[in-house]
């Protein structure tokens, strides 16, 4: 759950320090998306919460990307 009861799914990848820092030039952090660590709950049926970073948009504008499951968009 990231923010206000809202859930996530996406892939988890263990990355080493070197490519967590070109992961950040990436996505422009911390000017365009921030990271931040959060426990996640992988869907492997196992409930072993974790943790990893995630990127979040910073200035999100509601209604630039339509709400739903992409799967279901394509």
């Amino acid at each position: 759950m990231i923010r206000n009861g809202t859930y996530v799914k996406g892939e988890v990848y263990e990355v080493d320090d070197k490519v967590l820092t070109k992961l950040d030039i990436l996505e422009d952090h911390p000017n365009y998306y921030i990271r931040d660590l959060y426990d996640i709950e992988p869907l492997d049926g196992q409930n072993n919460i974790t943790k990893a970073w995630i990127y979040i948009i910073k200035n999100f504008k509601k209604g630039v990307i339509k709400s739903g499951f992409l799967r279901k968009l394509q």
